[in-house]
């Protein structure tokens, strides 16, 4: 009886460990919904188990479509693509952030006729297609509702444009905005899934081209700006 009832505390245990171990493992990707970009956002609702726990499943241990159907025929690939469904489910409906990297963060003087700052969300031109994006994104993530207001570059031509948003703060908080070399913007969205876009890029070497890109797309967006030292919040802008 005595040594039954250590068989089982064993089993108990070993299952309890592998289960910690496992659930621990599982977790194994290069981001947290608390930081997820646009392309992370991508490869949970487009890619598969390889795309998205990249820090288990090591590409070089995956490089065949052979090596990767004998994995996802096991049990142990069960436990990634229940999670990865999770995952899905979690974006939809619990939501994302995502800190914009802060070399990317593009923020006027104030602006004392319209009450805020200009938070520059893209532009369709530039030096190459690689940052080009759709009107209405911000850090590649697409909200249709985003009050975006384009501004012509005068001295390259009408057809390019600086795509911006208005972040209204009073006066008394702009104090500690402007000029501030600590801004952070920070996103807050639920994801309902991808949508495609086609739109009008334009080079300085003066040639147009029409581009389609698919963009995580959400249902509901906050930008928060903050200072990313103190954490102190300066606005909160719902759309």
């Amino acid at each position: 009886m005595k040594n039954l009832l250590k068989i089982t505390v064993f089993v108990f245990v070993f299952l309890l460990l592998n289960f910690t171990i496992y659930a621990q493992a599982v977790e194994g990707a290069y981001f947290t919904l608390d930081n997820c970009s646009a392309g992370w956002a991508y490869s949970i609702l487009n890619e598969t188990i390889f795309d998205v726990f990249t820090k288990d499943l090591d590409s070089k241990d995956y490089n065949t479509d052979l090596k990767k159907k004998i994995f996802l025929d096991s049990d142990a690939a069960k436990v990634y693509i229940s999670r990865l469904n999770e995952l899905k489910n979690q974006i939809r409906t619990q939501g994302i952030k995502y800190t914009i990297p802060k070399q990317n963060v593009s923020i006027s003087d104030y602006d004392l006729r319209n009450k805020g700052f200009w938070l520059q969300t893209g532009q369709n031109h530039g030096m190459g297609t690689v940052d080009a994006s759709y009107k209405f994104t911000i850090g590649n993530f697409l909200y249709e509702k985003l009050p975006i207001t384009e501004e012509s570059i005068s001295f390259l031509g009408p057809k390019y444009l600086n795509y911006k948003i208005l972040l209204p703060i009073k006066e008394e908080i702009a104090v500690k905005v402007e000029g501030n070399k600590n801004l952070g913007v920070r996103l807050e969205m639920k994801i309902s899934g991808l949508t495609e876009k086609k739109f009008n890029f334009y080079n300085y070497n003066g040639r147009g081209y029409e581009l389609t890109q698919k963009y995580p797309t959400a249902t509901s967006m906050k930008i928060i700006l903050f200072d990313v030292n103190t954490n102190e919040i300066f606005g909160e802008f719902n759309y």
